[in-house]
């Protein structure tokens, strides 16, 4: 493979049933030739036109419907997968506002988490030997 410029490229492949010869750019199209047709070139790919309506980050259609939670899906996934977190659902719909709220109680969920790990322990209740809570206010 041959870097033309900063986008493009150029290589050749060579295998047992013969060469390809493939050009084009990362982001617009690529074309091919070689095997079955050594002379004529055929386009391989080509960039999806812009969305008429843009998403936040200008994801692509495709790009959108990997994270979208389908009917039957929901069930099938374990309970730490990220289409399951409230904060994602909201930035999705684009609920900003929501999305930020819930980010923000989860990052105080794993401060306490982190702070029971290093030895936090409870003012008023602790555990007896049977682990079970004893008030001791």
């Amino acid at each position: 493979m041959h870097m033309v410029g900063v986008d493009e490229v150029d290589a050749l492949l060579k295998s047992d049933s013969g060469m390809l010869s493939i050009c084009g750019s990362f982001y617009s199209s690529s074309m091919g030739k070689g095997l079955g047709s050594p002379s004529e070139a055929h386009l391989l790919w080509r960039r999806s036109k812009a969305a008429k309506f843009p998403t936040r980050y200008n994801f692509s259609r495709f790009s959108i419907t990997l994270n979208e939670l389908t009917p039957g899906l929901k069930e099938k996934l374990p309970p730490t997968d990220s289409r399951l977190r409230p904060d994602q659902r909201h930035l999705e719909n684009g609920e900003y506002d929501m999305a930020n709220s819930e980010k923000l109680s989860e990052q105080r969920q794993r401060q306490a988490w982190k702070m029971q790990e290093r030895g936090w322990k409870p003012r008023w209740f602790l555990k007896d030997k049977a682990a079970a809570l004893v008030f001791e206010g």
